[in-house]
């Protein structure tokens, strides 16, 4: 007994250990798929209406503007949270405005070690429209598409962004920018995602038309197409790919029309596809 008991407390803890080591992986393997939720009409059409009218108005310079910043700001990083779609949410600071700042928000797909490819959305809107086309309906496919990812292992990693000033023409963009920019390091592109709900159909444009390689086949292609935040990174010497169903929305526009969710969905899964591809073979 002497002999044995030592024996039997030392083997019985190692097995316990192993069985607390092996527990923890198989939990591991199957938390992604409880966070992992599949692109619908109704959740897109459930968070177009929140950032539309919920959120609200979202610019600096008046108190609903800026009220509504910062729920767009929590409503993303809730959504794609540990809590929700599991990710690890890097918040840092935006460039600072007379009444605050507001953060710029990443969450990213783990990958292989080659460099990432970037998805990006501005949460802010004109106050000259409702910023539904502008670029609400693509704010909604960003979260879509980062919660159907959740979990995938598609090759190179994938950094899911959000920056507060992109359609404000008063709002400090190229400084919410540099500081993205400064975060993300070195990356192989980065797609602007804008307009995502008036069509099924995924169009690219750059101002670039080299940076549209390997994109054929997935997108129709439009050569040249000065969208402000595409054009913004362009000029700060960064590989951006604006995608959309549509060209830009311009300031004479109402943008306050609700796109029909199975066409914005429709869209949004090509977009999801259209991720797969480029961190997998991109």
């Amino acid at each position: 007994m002497l002999v044995l008991l030592p024996f039997w407390l030392v083997a019985s803890t190692v097995l316990g250990v192993w069985l607390w080591h092996r527990g923890q992986q198989q939990q591991e393997a199957h938390e992604p798929e409880k966070f992992r939720t599949e692109i619908s009409a109704d959740g897109l059409a459930d968070d177009v209406n929140k950032l539309v009218n919920i959120c609200g108005p979202r610019h600096v310079g008046t108190e609903q503007g800026e009220r509504g910043l910062s729920r767009a700001a929590a409503m993303i990083e809730g959504t794609l949270g540990p809590s929700n779609a599991g990710y690890r949410i890097e918040s840092s600071p935006g460039p600072p405005t007379p009444n605050g700042s507001w953060p710029i928000i990443r969450a990213t797909l783990p990958g292989d070690e080659r460099e990432p490819l970037v998805v990006l959305a501005a949460y802010d809107a004109s106050p000259d429209g409702g910023g539904v086309e502008a670029n609400a309906t693509g704010v909604a496919s960003v979260m879509g598409i980062a919660q159907a990812l959740a979990g995938e292992n598609l090759g190179r990693p994938v950094v899911f962004a959000f920056v507060p000033h992109a359609y404000d023409a008063g709002s400090p963009r190229q400084e919410a920018l540099e500081r993205l920019l400064g975060k993300l390091g070195s990356f192989e592109r980065i797609l602007v995602v804008e307009a995502t709900g008036a069509d099924a159909k995924l169009i690219a444009s750059a101002s670039d038309p080299g940076l549209l390689t390997g994109l054929e086949g997935r997108v129709i292609t439009v050569e040249i197409d000065q969208a402000p935040l595409e054009s913004a990174l362009y000029q700060a010497g960064q590989p951006a790919v604006r995608i959309s169903t549509r060209r830009p929305v311009t300031g004479d526009v109402a943008d306050s029309g609700l796109p029909l969710p199975g066409v914005h969905a429709e869209a949004t899964r090509k977009l999801a596809e259209l991720v797969r591809g480029l961190a997998g073979n991109g």
